[in-house]
């Protein structure tokens, strides 16, 4: 995870870092294991983002939906998604990408779930909601969690930040 993951907007005010990070750091890393011969012991995993959809073309998104970047983080994120579908189908390499949605945990900063006006960017995304249906199909995926559980488990996770820190 590169820093500018945290907050999008840092992408505007530092688009040559944030190109050099989520892009160009991809590239190197896939240049690295086929420039040491090593394209078939690695196992190669990019973890994208659902912000490659920025201004949505439709709801939800499916991995056929046409990307719209909406921000240089989501641009560079869409060349490190490209480059990894290149190497892939070049070198004959084991690299994919996963298109991550947003996703709460009890883990996950709290930059991602408090709202502040000065993290708003310039273009903001549309509606980001992920079609389940071919993880359910071919992976035989169901959630562990529902949203009941998700919401409650969120809860008693700010009631316990707020006893430890009431300023939180």
């Amino acid at each position: 995870m590169s820093p500018t993951d945290n907050m999008k907007n840092v992408s505007f005010d530092l688009p040559e870092y944030t190109a050099e990070v989520d892009a160009v750091g991809t590239l190197r890393l896939l240049d690295a294991i086929h420039a040491c011969g090593l394209t078939n012991k690695v196992r190669f995993y990019q973890a994208s983002t659902s912000e490659l959809y920025g201004k949505v073309q439709e709801v939800p998104q499916k991995e056929t939906t046409p990307f719209y970047p909406r921000s240089p983080y989501a641009v560079a994120k869409l060349y490190a998604y490209w480059i990894v579908v290149n190497y892939r189908e070049a070198y004959d390499m084991f690299s994919c990408n996963g298109i991550l949605f947003n996703h709460e945990s009890p883990r996950r900063g709290e930059t991602f779930v408090t709202l502040n006006p000065k993290y708003y960017r310039p273009t903001e995304v549309e509606e980001l909601i992920g079609d389940p249906t071919k993880a359910k199909t071919v992976l035989g995926w169901e959630p562990k969690v529902t949203i009941e559980e998700l919401v409650k488990e969120m809860v008693e996770s700010d009631i316990k930040l707020m006893k430890h820190n009431p300023m939180a």
